[in-house]
This record gives C-alpha cells, structure tokens and sequence, in this order.
C-alpha cells in the first residue's frame, strides 16, 4: 500500500485518527502531522511554477483517466498482448479521472486558502 504515497499515507493518518480518540501521543503525533501537512500546502501555492506544474498534473491525470476510460482499441505497435493493454476497464479510468479531479480541487482549496500576494 505504499508503494504510491497517497492511499499509504493517507491510511495512515485515518490509522491515527482512529487511536487518537483513545491515546495521547496519537493525538500529539496526528496534530504534528497535520501542522506538516499544512505547511507543505502553504508552500506548495506560493511560487507560479509550482501552482502551474499541479494544475498540469492534475489534468494529466484527468486526461489519462479519460482516455482509459474510452477503452481506445489496442495499437499495433503494443507488444505485450490484448491482457496488459489498459487492464481493468473503465473502472479504473474512473478513477483516474476522480482523482485528477480531487487533486485539482485541493489544489484550488490550497491557493484560496494560502495564497499570498506578492508584496510590491
């Protein structure tokens, strides 16, 4: 589950949560968490290239998640066989589309929230 960081992490702190209601360094640690958490947000939306390189990745994702959802039929360059090509249907191009979305909207959350505008 953590081969990618967002379903591990996020396992994680949900993991934290849940023992934060009975345990106090839970508590401690998951408040920590989230001040890193937000810190990072806050200087993920202070430079251009950032703010622009999310919104690109989230698109891509998106447009990734559309294409696979459109089961495009396989080319015939594709060398591994009908199996590999696009595995798991529309389902999973769904989403991909749901999550580029997420992204996005976290990202506008982000620069609504923490943006600050450059002092003249």
């Amino acid at each position: 589950m953590l081969v990618l960081p967002g379903p591990g992490l996020l396992a994680i702190v949900g993991g934290l949560v849940v023992l934060s209601v009975h345990y106090v360094w839970a508590k401690h640690l998951l408040g920590r968490v989230k001040i890193r958490a937000l810190r990072i947000a806050m200087k993920e939306v202070q430079t251009w290239p950032r703010i622009v390189a999310g919104a690109m990745s989230g698109l891509m994702v998106v447009a990734a998640g559309i294409a696979w959802a459109a089961q495009p039929p396989m080319p015939r360059w594709w060398t591994f066989g009908d199996q590999w090509w696009l595995p798991g249907g529309r389902g999973v191009g769904l989403t991909l589309i749901a999550s580029g979305l997420i992204a996005l909207l976290l990202l506008l959350y982000c620069f609504r929230r923490f943006r600050r505008p450059r002092a003249s």
